[in-house]
């Protein structure tokens, strides 16, 4: 008997804690934006034009030519477009969350986690196959996860780093307010070098 496993959907985490000095350039354009109801305070989406972010950038492009890789897929003839980069804090006062979406139109997402402890939100990832979710059968053990959960979610700490196929399903439960929250998300695209001319 031989049991294989396809049509996974993998999700790279890494411990850098080398980005944290990130932290004062992400509030300066979190305040830009900020409006103190919000439940969810976003920067501008264009943090990858910000040199300060080079490094963090070059080390993201690197992790994703690695993650594509993995994953079998040939990015000879492609580019990495960053569509969007910002940086978020969920509001101190809780409440701040993010319902379950995925990002259209890209290929990789990502967050690194600036703020974070086991008192404040954390992403959960759903399973993408819709033709799995409609007959899934129970589970011996609900609290378990294996190759039939529906979800998973991580608990975070600042300095971790998930790399995610935009196509994933996503969220962000909602956040008590005991502890800052603030992180970095980004979207990048592959396209074709010849398409860049």
């Amino acid at each position: 008997m031989e049991v294989t496993q396809f049509f996974s959907s993998p999700i790279l985490k890494i411990y850098e804690p080398k980005f944290l000095n990130l932290e004062k350039k992400c509030d300066f354009y979190i305040n830009e934006l900020h409006k103190e109801d919000d439940l969810v305070h976003n920067s501008n989406s264009e943090l990858f034009y910000d040199l300060d972010f080079k490094e963090f950038i070059d080390f993201i492009c690197l992790k994703t030519s690695y993650f594509l890789d993995y994953q079998g897929f040939d990015i000879s003839n492609y580019k990495m477009y960053f569509q969007e980069m910002w940086a978020q804090k969920f509001n101190n006062k809780g409440g701040g969350n993010h319902t379950t979406h995925i990002h259209w139109n890209s290929h990789v997402s990502g967050f690194y986690f600036i703020k974070a402890s086991k008192n404040t939100s954390f992403p959960v990832f759903h399973d993408p196959r819709s033709a799995a979710l409609m007959s899934k059968l129970p589970f011996k053990d609900e609290k378990k996860v294996s190759l039939g959960s529906s979800s998973i979610n991580f608990k975070v700490k600042p300095g971790v780093l998930f790399l995610f196929n935009s196509y994933l399903p996503h969220e962000f439960v909602v956040d008590r307010g005991k502890e800052e929250f603030k992180f970095i998300h980004w979207n990048i695209q592959m396209l074709p070098k010849g398409l860049l001319k």
